[in-house]
């Protein structure tokens, strides 16, 4: 169709074609050259203005095809060599598009339909130079291998950005992609040179559960420390995550080149379970914030419970990320009840409590706890790879039944514990009268002496028994004591007891004694 108006002496026309070779396009309109390389036939139609003298003003081509829409418009400015293209696409396939140009085949692994707009110019021999770009995707699917460790279905993506041709960069306004609950949004600025690119990127990401992770943490960065968040950081949700990073990658794309000058970043968490060591229970409902770089994470938690004893407060840092080998950090401090921190250290391989002779059961009282645990991160992990202590305010305690024959309630005790042994000191009441203790657990392969215990107090009266000491019809009356238990570790058990009797009354007929 051709239409020529007398008056301006312009001619416009519309030509429209069907199953039209890209080759065939591309010869005619140069500045379009990229299409060539396309195997897929096109139709549409080709709409131009012509000046006085055959001069084109004007072109604007619009193509269908199996894989999408698309709608080229080229402005001729007067005076000027450049041409100014822009395309405005219509539900591309990209992966259809890849499968069918050999120079797109790295997207072939974007099964999304993409539509916006590019933007740019094409000099007298046909250059093509992007300068914007603004698209956005619909729900899809992507695979990209050694980006995501599997196949991410998406909900929608959306990239903006501007190109400066004469320092070869890109800002990048806004990349994000929505996962279907999960988003991720980038901004930042790529500069390629002869060596490759060099990247400087923010990110956000909110609403990521824990479950997910593995989807978005590449298998090869981290990868111990990777394995152990994981397998031992489950539930709960990641509420909001910054990320700044600048890394270099090299012209080939070879993933295994690219090089992390520097990352860092901070989380918000909540509700995460976190697995410190298979044998005691997993730390619930833990909530609070996170930094991390190339050399590792440093969790600030504020909030979770371990069991019944709340956690008041906690650091789990995992270092080493940038080495051969990590491991991990963690210090908490716990509030709640005394048995719960006895049956928490008697579980095997601990066995704390119940090696001592005392039934976790048998106590109550109320605890304030700051432990601490130091570990490789590896598989296999034993007891004998865990650094760990602890120390303990126990108040109100009572014991009931206890070793000896005591039955101490109203403790105010101090309890230390690590991998070496075990310690209490204070008060409490031993048979309605106020007594101290000084306790030494010896856990050491080679000690000598495994237990070394000293009570101290008042008896209400020596005939009834009472602190290891047995009933006798001798004495009679209340005294001051001082016991002495020494077990070693032949198996033999040594009672050492001091009586104060001044208050005491004293009848051994035996050998004429009496007071």
């Amino acid at each position: 169709t051709i239409l020529h108006d007398r008056r301006s002496r312009r001619i416009g026309g519309r030509v429209d074609f069907n199953r039209l070779e890209p080759s065939v396009i591309a010869r005619a309109f140069p500045y379009l050259n990229q299409l060539a390389d396309i195997r897929a036939p096109f139709s549409g139609n080709v709409n131009f203005e012509l000046a006085h003298g055959w001069q084109l003003l004007g072109l604007r081509l619009q193509l269908v095809s199996d894989f999408g829409q698309a709608t080229f418009a080229m402005a001729y400015p007067s005076g000027s060599e450049m041409v100014q293209v822009s395309a405005r696409m219509n539900d591309i396939r990209l992966a259809s598009l890849a499968r069918a140009t050999p120079a797109l085949s790295p997207l072939a692994g974007l099964d999304i339909p993409v539509s916006g707009v590019l933007e740019g110019g094409a000099d007298p021999a046909g250059l093509f130079t992007l300068t914007k770009v603004d698209l956005t995707s619909g729900a899809g699917q992507v695979d990209l291998p050694g980006v995501f460790p599997q196949t991410m279905k998406i909900a929608g993506a959306r990239l903006s950005a501007d190109i400066d041709a004469t320092t070869s960069t890109a800002m990048v306004r806004d990349f994000s992609v929505d996962f279907g609950g999960t988003k991720v949004s980038t901004s930042g600025r790529v500069r390629r040179d002869d060596a490759g690119y060099t990247m400087a990127v923010d990110a956000k990401v909110a609403e990521l559960p824990m479950s997910d992770l593995a989807k978005y943490w590449p298998p090869g960065m981290g990868v111990s420390a990777r394995q152990w968040v994981i397998s031992n950081i489950v539930d709960g949700t990641v509420n909001e995550g910054m990320v700044s990073l600048a890394l270099n990658m090299p012209v080939e794309n070879d993933r295994a080149s690219v090089q992390v000058e520097s990352i860092d970043g901070t989380l918000q968490y909540q509700g995460l379970s976190i697995k410190y060591w298979e044998p005691l229970p997993k730390v619930a409902d833990v909530g609070g914030t996170a930094t991390f770089n190339a050399q590792g994470f440093k969790f600030a938690v504020s909030s979770g419970r371990l069991q019944d004893l709340a956690v008041e407060k906690a650091s789990v840092d995992i270092i080493g990320l940038d080495a051969e080998d990590q491991a991990i950090s963690i210090d908490a401090a716990l509030r709640g009840s005394a048995r719960t921190l006895a049956q928490i250290l008697d579980r095997k391989p601990l066995g704390y409590v119940s090696d001592i002779g005392i039934s976790p059961a048998a106590i109550s009282g109320e605890a304030v706890v700051r432990t601490k645990f130091d570990f490789p991160l590896i598989t296999g992990l034993d007891a004998k790879s865990i650094r760990f202590s602890a120390s303990a305010g126990l108040g109100k305690l009572a014991v009931s039944p206890a070793p000896f024959g005591l039955t101490p309630r109203d403790g105010d005790v101090r309890l230390k514990v690590n991998n070496a042994g075990l310690s209490a000191t204070g008060t409490m009441r031993l048979f309605a009268s106020p007594a101290t203790i000084d306790w030494r657990e010896d856990f050491r392969k080679d000690a000598k002496v495994r237990t070394n215990l000293v009570v101290s107090g008042r008896l209400p009266d020596l005939s009834r028994p009472g602190f290891g000491v047995p009933p006798t019809k001798m004495i009679k009356g209340p005294s001051d004591v001082n016991v002495v238990v020494t077990a070693r570790s032949d198996g033999s058990t040594e009672i050492l007891a001091g009586f104060e009797l001044v208050d005491a009354a004293l009848d051994m007929k035996e050998v004429g004694w009496t007071k």
